[in-house]
C-alpha cells in the first residue's frame, strides 16, 4: 500500500507522496513442514516440525514536536526479518514432550524504532531460543 498524495501535519510532510504506509512489508513469505512418523506402539509417534518466515523491511514516522516549536518526523526503516523455528516431539496417549529452537538464524533486528523522548531503545527480535515443553491430557 502506497499513498496516492503527500499527508501533512502542521506544515510537516508526515508522509510523502509513494511513501508505503507504517509497517506494511513489501513482500511476506512463509513455509513450513510437519512429519509424523508411528512407533512400532501405535499409541506413540515422533512428529519433527519446521517453519520459515520472511518479512521485507517496514518503515515507520514519528512526529517529534519540540517545546521550542520546532517540528520534523523522524523516518525509521526496521531491516528485513526471517525467523526459522523447529521442533522435535514425542507423542504418546495423553502426553507430548517436544525439544524446540525458535529462531535459529539467531537474527536480532530491530522491529520498532527507538524512543527519542523516552530514552528507550528499539524492540528487538528475540534471540535464538532452546526450549523443553511438555503437554499432559486427561
Amino acid at each position: 500500500l502506497r499513498f496516492q498524495d503527500a499527508v501533512l501535519s502542521r506544515g510537516v510532510v508526515l508522509f510523502p507522496k509513494g511513501a508505503r504506509t507504517v509497517y506494511s512489508p513489501e513482500w511476506t513469505a512463509a513455509i513450513s513442514g510437519s512429519y509424523r512418523a508411528e512407533t512400532t506402539d501405535p499409541d506413540h509417534a515422533i512428529v519433527l516440525n519446521a517453519s520459515y518466515a520472511y518479512r521485507s523491511m517496514t518503515n515507520s514516522r514519528q512526529f517529534v514536536s519540540r517545546a521550542a516549536g520546532a517540528s520534523f518526523v523522524r523516518l525509521f526503516e526496521s531491516e528485513a526479518l526471517s525467523n526459522l523455528n523447529t521442533s522435535v516431539a514425542f507423542e504418546a496417549r495423553n502426553w507430548t514432550i517436544s525439544v524446540f529452537a525458535e529462531n535459529l538464524l539467531d537474527a536480532r533486528n530491530a522491529l520498532t524504532p527507538a524512543q527519542l523522548d523516552a530514552n528507550v531503545g528499539p524492540l528487538r527480535q528475540r534471540p535464538r531460543t532452546f526450549g523443553l515443553q511438555g503437554t499432559f491430557s486427561f
